[in-house]
């Protein structure tokens, strides 16, 4: 038996040598260098995939070393760019253009990078050296163009973008020169250039947004409205763009438009309160409170809701109290809160209630006695209340902390002028021209103080026409005009400038009587009638005074 095995195993190694002796060995082919290159691309594609960088960037790296190719260092530049690593991504497109010395794709992502990096140099230069070699290559100097707009350089830009032949002219061209000659204020040509970026490319929806907010500019609305709705329909949908549809819309009088929008495009409840603020501010009460009812359970979160309520109470409906009760469910750790405080005291000055106010400003100046507001606010009410020399010892106090306030200085000024320390009031208004020559409340101050006492009228007049030229709607300047042609008995130009004052400042009550006075002076009975009446509803110092006019009238 075990002979016959061993005999066996002879005959099996002796085949086993005879098939050995015949066998034919293949050596594989060695891959040339496209296909390693190409082989270790694949795997660094692979690598990066699975989030192996550094596996991924010694593949890329080998690649490069069998073939320098330009897409290898573009694409070893984006990974470093990835990690935000753009010096060594600026480092290796150099590389890549030692080795293809002058590639358009590798040029124009290295200019990109500086571009990036604010080294707006360094890409001039590079693409300056490539035009010099390709004259025609147009992207080229649109690259240079937009360098040289950053750069503030509006007019070289120009210069360069229109060397290019009209029938080579992109819709980039046109864009750049559009926001070119828009920043140069030439309103006319930059329409031109990007009407034609949105001819060459109606699909362009920024070159549309350019051109909608120069139709703005030039006040054409209407071909403003329709480019933002179109955008809107196209699903360019930012928030900028919302808003500014909506303002549109209100100032073209479509505010049913404005309200859809805000209900459509609308939803973060930071967003409906800015539009609610917008209605507000052209007394579009019923179009704000149905916006507020959308978010009306973000109460807590969002204060600005009640304080909007309040002034829809009140100027909606008349009702003072529903509105201090909006004012008195807003916290006073809330940003809103002194605004709301602001419009609770003036809702209590409307009431007669001065002590009411008085005491809860008292109170708020205890706890923010670094709020100039507050204390020119508590003063005034003091003034309300005759307390002239508490109202001066609190404006004081806060210039102990603060003594080149001009608010508080001008605040000073005007409680000596109650006073009747005209002396001392202007010679505190000059205390504030020498620290701002241009404060328009100032020199009005004391130009209407001259023309008021008829002392050296022409320089009152020189005064009050700097500050109009400084705030030229100011309903208080324009009456300080209009009453220094009433003192030089020139009453149909005093007459021109209190109409404009009272369409500017519809509450003052001196300015409506001196509407009335001035009404009596080109004989308008009825016009003088209205400035009285006017003047005695909105709370006159000496109402005895303009009851005697109005009976006079009759």
């Amino acid at each position: 038996m075990g002979r016959k095995v061993i005999t066996i195993i002879l005959v099996l190694l002796l085949a086993g040598c005879g098939l050995k002796k015949n066998y034919i060995v293949y050596k594989p082919t060695p891959m040339n260098v496209d296909a390693l290159a190409t082989y270790h691309y694949l795997k660094f594609l692979d690598l990066a995939k699975q989030k192996k960088y550094k596996e991924a960037e010694d593949s890329l790296k080998k690649a490069i070393s069998y073939k320098p190719e330009p897409e290898f260092y573009i694409e070893y530049a984006r990974f470093l760019i990835s990690k935000r690593k753009i010096k060594e991504a600026e480092d290796i497109l150099k590389s890549g253009l030692q080795k293809n010395p002058g590639n358009r794709d590798l040029v124009f992502f290295l200019a990109d990078v500086y571009t990036f990096e604010k080294e707006n140099y360094n890409a001039y230069s590079l693409l300056k050296i490539y035009i010099k070699a390709h004259p025609k290559d147009y992207l080229a100097k649109e690259k240079i163009a937009n360098i040289l707009f950053q750069e503030n350089k509006f007019n070289t830009a120009i210069k360069y973008l229109l060397k290019i032949p009209q029938d080579k002219r992109t819709y980039r061209t046109h864009f750049i020169l559009g926001k070119c000659y828009l920043k140069i204020n030439n309103r006319k040509k930059a329409i031109y250039h990007f009407k034609k970026a949105t001819g060459l490319n109606p699909e362009f929806l920024r070159g549309w947004a350019e051109l909608a907010y120069l139709y703005e500019l030039e006040n054409d609305l209407v071909s403003a409205e329709k480019i933002y709705s179109k955008l809107i329909s196209k699903g360019f949908t930012n928030r900028e763009l919302i808003f500014r549809l909506i303002d549109i819309n209100v100032k073209l009088g479509n505010v049913d438009r404005a309200y859809s929008i805000a209900q459509d495009y609308l939803s973060d409840p930071k967003d409906i309160i800015d539009v609610i603020a917008i209605f507000l501010q052209e007394s579009l009460y019923d179009q704000a409170e149905g916006l507020i009812k959308t978010i009306e359970n973000f109460k807590d979160e969002y204060p600005q809701i009640s304080y909007f309520n309040a002034i829809i109470k009140l100027k909606k409906y008349k009702d003072k109290d529903g509105a201090i009760k909006c004012i008195d469910e807003i916290p006073e750790n809330s940003n809103i809160y002194l605004n709301a405080l602001d419009l609770k005291i003036k809702i209590l000055l409307n009431k007669k209630q001065y002590n009411a106010a008085e005491k809860i400003l008292e109170q708020q100046l205890k706890k923010h006695k670094n709020n100039i507001k507050l204390r020119i606010f508590l003063s005034d009410i003091y003034v309300i209340n005759k307390k002239f020399n508490k109202a001066k010892k609190i404006i004081e106090e806060g210039l102990n902390q603060n003594p080149d306030d001009i608010k508080l200085l001008f605040q000073l000024g005007t409680i000596y002028y109650k006073l009747n320390d005209i002396k001392k009031a202007l010679s505190i208004m000059e205390k504030i021209l020498k620290k701002d020559p241009n404060n328009a409340s100032a020199l009005n101050f004391i130009g209407y103080t001259l023309v008021d006492m008829g002392k050296d009228l022409k320089k009152g007049c020189e005064l009050i026409k700097k500050a109009l030229a400084i705030e030229p709607n100011n309903g208080y300047f324009l009456d300080s005009l209009a009453w220094y042609y009433y003192k030089i008995k020139d009453y149909k130009r005093a007459w021109e400038y209190i109409k404009k004052a009272v369409k500017n400042t519809k509450l003052d009550p001196t300015i409506w009587e001196h509407y009335g006075d001035i009404a009596i002076k080109i004989k308008n009975l009825k016009e003088a009638k209205k400035g009285y009446k006017n003047s005695l509803l909105n709370d006159p110092e000496d109402p005895s005074k303009i009851e005697k006019k109005l009976k006079a009238l009759k």
